[in-house]
Parts: C-alpha cells; sequence; structure tokens
C-alpha cells in the first residue's frame, strides 16, 4: 500500500509538474508576445521620433532660408533705389548734355570756317553756318550755299557739334 501512495504521489506530482510547465510556457509565451508587441511599439515610436526630427530640421532650414531671404531682399531693396537713382541722375546728365549740345550749335551759327573739307572731298572755302540740326549743316560759302549731310562732315566737326551722338528730343 504504501508503493501505492508513492505511485500516487509520483503521478501527483508528475500531474502538477506538467499543469505547472504547461501553466509556464503558457505565460512565457505571452510574455514573448508581449515583449514582441512592446518592441514593434517601440520601433514605431523611434520611427515617429526619427521622422519629426527630420521634420524639425527642415524647418530649422526652412527659417533660416526665409530669414536669408528677407535679406537679401532687404539688399535687393536697397539696391533697386540705387540703381532708380543712378537712372535719374543719368536721364539728368543726358539732359544737361543735350542742352549743352544744343547750345553749343545755336551758338555755332554764324561761324565761319576758313576752309571745310567733306569726305565726298570738296572743300568749302570761307564757309559760314546758317543752320544745323542732326541731319543737316546750310553754309553759305565762296560758291554759293550748301545743304551738307552731317555724316558728310569732317570728324572734327561731327565730334565738335556731337553729330551722332545725341538726337535731341
Amino acid at each position: 500500500m504504501e508503493g501505492k501512495i508513492i505511485a500516487y504521489a509520483v503521478c501527483l506530482l508528475a500531474i502538477f509538474g506538467t499543469v505547472y510547465f504547461i501553466f509556464y510556457t503558457t505565460e512565457e509565451d505571452e510574455a514573448m508576445k508581449e515583449l514582441s508587441l512592446a518592441q514593434q511599439q517601440l520601433g514605431a515610436i523611434e520611427q515617429a521620433i526619427g521622422t519629426h526630427r527630420a521634420s524639425l530640421e527642415m524647418r530649422r532650414e526652412a527659417a533660416a532660408l526665409l530669414t536669408a531671404a528677407r535679406i537679401i531682399e532687404g539688399e535687393h531693396e536697397v539696391r533697386r533705389k540705387e540703381v532708380s537713382k543712378l537712372k535719374q541722375q543719368r536721364e539728368e546728365m543726358e539732359r544737361s548734355m543735350v542742352q549743352a549740345v544744343e547750345r553749343v550749335r545755336e551758338e555755332s551759327v554764324g561761324m565761319v570756317f576758313e576752309k571745310v573739307q567733306l569726305t565726298s572731298g570738296a572743300v568749302l572755302k570761307n564757309a559760314r553756318i546758317q543752320s544745323l540740326d542732326e541731319k543737316i549743316v546750310t553754309m553759305l560759302h565762296s560758291e554759293g550755299v550748301s545743304k551738307v549731310p552731317t555724316e558728310n562732315l569732317s570728324g572734327e566737326l561731327r565730334d565738335r557739334f556731337r553729330f551722332g551722338l545725341i538726337t535731341t528730343p
């Protein structure tokens, strides 16, 4: 009978051992599933953090670019004003130049030259300017009156009266 008790005790221990083993492996499987799920969640969180870091870095770069763009725009505006001022100065200088050329041309009416060499080879002696404009110079000379196109005048006279350089408005 003692042998039966021992056999029952061994069987009972085997049953308890089997139940405990099943319980233990089930708990271990659930723990492994929870660990796997936690690792997946951790990976997703790390990925989200990486995405947000990249987004923040892009925003920082965008902010820096916007700041640079504002600075460049300010410099551009300064340059635009400088260009506008220079254009005004140029226009004023052009007007002054045109006025000076017109004054010289007006004062030249009646001017006498001992001889005027034309590009065609002709020479006008004792030539006096009667009128002049951008295209034609009218001269009274020893042989009569001639209307000379300005391109036929010598380089010296074209330079003196600025023919071809400035057109009067």
